[in-house]
């Protein structure tokens, strides 16, 4: 299951720390709500003991963020 996660949230999470903040936000407005979904199953997956702390924190401040965006029962 570890290396799952890991793959996800390489996939997912990673990208959205290479941009600067606003183009993160703009990408999150540009996923489709199955990609909305993964990313914010890999950001509920980040631990302080088993992703990097900027993965991390990035994680914390985007997850509000994303379940807002997530539509109910989609």
């Amino acid at each position: 299951m570890t290396d799952t996660m890991r793959r996800s949230r390489v996939k997912w999470l990673k990208p959205l720390l290479e941009v600067p903040m606003r183009d993160a936000f703009a990408r999150l407005d540009g996923m489709d709500q199955r990609k909305l979904r993964a990313t914010v199953r890999a950001m509920e997956s980040c631990t302080r003991t088993n992703c990097w702390w900027g993965e991390y924190q990035a994680a914390h401040v985007l997850l509000p963020i994303c379940r807002r965006r997530l539509r109910p029962n989609a």
